[in-house]
């Protein structure tokens, strides 16, 4: 059994915990990781979160530190009615720059407090999500030609999706290799959407970590919710892992709704709305094994 530590003034939920896959880390494997932030002051750190963006379509967005959690919220609509198209509203809380590229392992635990969407009846087949994320830019694999070219950056997702109809949060999984030097273009994606990593309520903990070896050219992703931990690893193959600092030093956690236009001829606009309560977060320092 395993019994997260959650702070005061929130629900404590213990967790039984099946293995899948490879299973629970060992004890040891937990230790590597160090505390970055339990947000237990008054105002979220200058030094630790020195950066974020919200989009002009994210039409309500809360960043706040309460109760000893990053509280984030997000809400955003899309008003279009025409036939092609997309709206993406979203919010960062940025990590310092270059941070991923000194670090083999990211961590966050929190809890998702609210998640709704709404699809739209005459696109049955559109995207429409809202998701919690954390997007690391690990490095560059060498193939950049310069301060402009992102080819080559290497980089992975992890959080939780929630689609319209569907009350669980899925986890996700992304990793990418830019493949241009704008990385319009990605490779492969070499993992999309992850297979099965399991859900998790509305409401109960998640810890959701990704682990990078630079020297074997292996990634590890696991996620802990309630009743099971599940992992996915992924052997690179093409080319090495990142060697670099990225071109775009990008690493967040993230919120965002994707909502596809939506030709109305009756009922509701599409939204994507989530809330979500981050109690800490931890990294590993490079070359930790």
């Amino acid at each position: 059994m395993i019994t997260p530590s959650f702070k005061a003034g929130r629900r404590l939920l213990t967790l039984a915990v099946a293995a899948v896959s490879l299973g629970v880390l060992p004890t040891i494997a937990q230790a590597q990781f160090a505390l970055y932030d339990d947000f237990n002051g008054s105002h979220l750190s200058v030094n630790k979160w020195p950066g974020g963006w919200m989009s002009d379509q994210a039409l309500r967005v809360k960043r706040k530190i309460e109760n000893g959690s990053l509280v984030l919220h997000m809400y955003g609509r899309n008003d279009t009615t025409t036939a092609d198209g997309q709206v993406r509203a979203r919010q960062d809380v940025k990590f310092p720059r270059s941070i991923a590229s000194t670090l083999s392992g990211i961590e966050y635990r929190g809890v998702v407090t609210r998640a709704n969407v709404r699809g739209c009846d005459s696109n049955p087949d559109g995207r429409y999500r809202a998701r919690l994320t954390n997007f690391v830019n690990w490095g560059n694999d060498g193939s950049s030609t310069g301060p402009d070219d992102q080819t080559g950056d290497f980089k992975t997702l992890l959080g939780l999706r929630r689609f319209p109809g569907d009350p669980l949060l899925h986890v996700s999984v992304y990793v990418y290799r830019c493949a241009d030097a704008d990385c319009a273009t990605e490779e492969d994606p070499r993992i999309d959407g992850g297979g099965d990593m399991g859900t998790v309520n509305v409401g109960e903990p998640f810890e959701l970590r990704t682990v990078i070896n630079r020297q074997t050219n292996e990634v590890k992703f696991r996620a802990r919710t309630a009743g099971q931990t599940r992992t996915v690893t992924y052997q690179v193959t093409e080319g090495v892992m990142p060697i670099t600092a990225p071109v775009n030093e990008f690493t967040v956690i993230a919120m965002r709704s994707e909502l596809d236009n939506c030709v109305l001829t009756s009922g509701k606009k599409p939204f994507g709305l989530i809330e979500a309560e981050i109690d800490s977060v931890y990294t590993k320092a490079l070359f930790s094994n």
